[in-house]
């Protein structure tokens, strides 16, 4: 249903997610013996006490999320137990499966926090406090951070580049979290929003944000809570939108529909504030069917190459190249 790889080059872990169910691989193939080896003693120190040798450098978990597991009413003195964590039998280790994690309800979205440690995954049909789950990859622990929201999160994002910042997207609004401060810092306008994805810039809090009705919408969230930019170009609902990794070499975005369509940008972020981003269509991709009135379902950048993935209805994937 949806795969994350670990933005930490030290640590080899493929995250997936089917249903209800997370799996935390080992890919042999993505790395060399030795990084596979330390990856796999790095995700089964949660057995034991964990050891600060792993990841010489890494911040602390209690650095990024502080609060308990909410509490249940009925019986303030028990913890709700927020997931449940099994070891992979030996059949699935040869596979490079390491980890399972089973959640209350189907997990739609997932992002890795930047030092590798920490994986957010969102339900949206959990219930509205368990809709954000925070697991500690290391340590085999999960907390809810905002057990006290109001509103069902459909989307989520760790700032690639800013550790401490963390989105969250509603139906018609996105938060954005400082979670060392546990503060809501800005709080952003929209409209059927489906999807989104954080520039990876150091600079400013931009983000792209896909909606169902056609547009897609560029914030500069220093600057206002609405959108900087609306990207009208599409004919059908937005589906995704991602930004390239690599952003200081290639700035690059794409938005992918269910009218079959790819487009891909160039945006660029300018160190001067008194400039606002530049942004200029560079192609359309079509390649998809539109299968049931689902056309692009994802889109994703390479992480190091001028490469865009894309998913869709009709059940391919394509490497779009330059």
């Amino acid at each position: 249903q949806s795969t994350w790889g670990n933005p930490n080059a030290a640590l080899n872990v493929l995250a997936c997610a089917t249903g209800s169910t997370l799996f935390v691989f080992v890919p042999p193939q993505c790395a060399t013996a030795e990084v596979c080896q330390k990856t796999i003693q790095f995700l089964k120190a949660g057995k034991v006490k964990r050891k600060a040798d792993i990841l010489p450098g890494e911040s602390k978990p209690e650095e990024v999320v502080k609060e308990l597991p909410p509490i249940d009413d009925g019986d303030p003195n028990t913890p709700i137990k927020l997931c449940e964590w099994k070891d992979a039998d030996t059949t699935e280790a040869a596979k490079g499966l390491v980890l399972r994690c089973i959640h209350h309800a189907a997990i739609a979205v997932g992002s890795f926090h930047c030092k590798g440690d920490y994986l957010a995954v969102c339900t949206p049909k959990d219930a509205k406090y368990r809709t954000v789950v925070v697991h500690v990859l290391s340590k085999r622990e999960s907390v809810c951070p905002f057990s006290r929201m109001k509103f069902f999160a459909i989307s989520i994002r760790f700032f690639p580049n800013q550790s401490s910042l963390f989105a969250i997207m509603t139906k018609d609004r996105v938060f954005v979290y400082n979670l060392v401060r546990q503060k809501r810092i800005k709080g952003l306008v929209g409209t059927h929003l489906t999807c989104l994805d954080v520039h990876p810039g150091y600079d400013g809090l931009n983000m792209l944000v896909g909606s169902s009705n056609k547009q897609t919408f560029w914030y500069e969230a220093d600057l206002s809570s609405k959108p900087y930019k609306r990207l009208r170009q599409h004919t059908a609902c937005i589906r995704s939108v991602a930004y390239h990794s690599k952003i200081a070499t290639y700035p690059l975005f794409a938005t992918a529909s269910d009218d079959g369509q790819v487009h891909v940008y160039h945006g660029s972020v300018f160190d001067d504030l008194t400039k606002n981003p530049l942004i200029v269509p560079l192609k359309i991709l079509k390649g998809h069917k539109i299968v049931k009135y689902l056309g692009v379902q994802t889109c994703t950048f390479h992480s190091s190459l001028p490469w865009l993935f894309t998913g869709g209805g009709d059940g391919k994937v394509y490497c779009w190249v330059e």
